[in-house]
This record gives C-alpha cells, structure tokens and sequence, in this order.
C-alpha cells in the first residue's frame, strides 16, 4: 500500500460503495496496538457517491494477524473513524487477540 499504485488500488476497493474514488496518499502506522503484529492504513479520498458533488470519505483499517493454539493464523480487522485508536479500541483489539491465542 506504500507502493505509487497504492492510493489507486484503495480507491478502487471503495468504489462499488461510494463511486469513483480519488486520492494521492495513504499512511501506513506499523504496530500501532501494543503487543499485536498488525498495521494501520489511513487516508482520505474525494468519491462521487457520497452527494452532488464529490465529498471527502475517510478509511481508516487496523488489520493484525493472530495465530490460535492449532496453529491457525487469523486476521483481525477494525475500521474506526478519523480519530486515533483511543484506550477503548486497544483494549477490545488485544481482548480479541487473547482470545484467539487461547490465552
């Protein structure tokens, strides 16, 4: 997501939901949940969908990998708004991390 083509790949996803979507940056945050392996990406985009003229829709997806006491790997994933993760959706996150490993 990093890559030049990263802002055209997500706003390709978004388009079925809000239109033709355009935008020029993402952020990626590493290890934004303390004691999960996992990623954030943040970025905002200009859709057609939204109203008469194209509005601004923001994404913003946490996305961790867990692997469960069989080995498993699970994908955990959390979209939350423009505000940065607060103490409330860590907790939840790494509740449902503890939960998946079993411990």
């Amino acid at each position: 997501m990093e890559s030049a083509d990263g802002p055209q790949i997500f706003a390709d996803l978004m388009a079925p939901m809000y239109g033709e979507c355009a935008g020029d940056a993402l952020t990626v945050y590493r290890n934004p949940v303390p004691g999960v392996a996992g990623f954030t990406i943040a970025g905002t985009f200009d859709c057609s969908n939204v109203g008469d003229e194209p509005e601004p829709v923001d994404f913003r997806n946490f996305s961790g990998f867990v692997k469960d006491t069989a080995g498993g790997v699970w994908v955990v994933s959390f979209d939350y708004p423009l505000e940065d993760l607060n103490a409330d959706d860590i907790a939840l996150i790494q509740s449902v991390v503890a939960t998946i490993e079993g411990k």
